[in-house]
């Protein structure tokens, strides 16, 4: 599962960081840089409470 979500990522983090920085500018695009980091312990984190029997 870890491997899927970092191939994804490293797929399709140039796309989403190309059009937020055509649509926002450079300092928007690179403000995800920092959100992403904090959604993405918010998900692992829910993700490791499901119990699998």
């Amino acid at each position: 599962m870890f491997t899927i979500g970092m191939g994804l990522s490293m797929g399709a983090s140039p796309w989403i960081m190309g059009l937020i920085s055509e649509a926002f500018g450079f300092a928007a695009a690179y403000s995800v840089i920092l959100v992403a980091p904090v959604a993405s312990t918010y998900l692992f984190k829910s993700i490791n409470r499901i119990k699998v029997i």
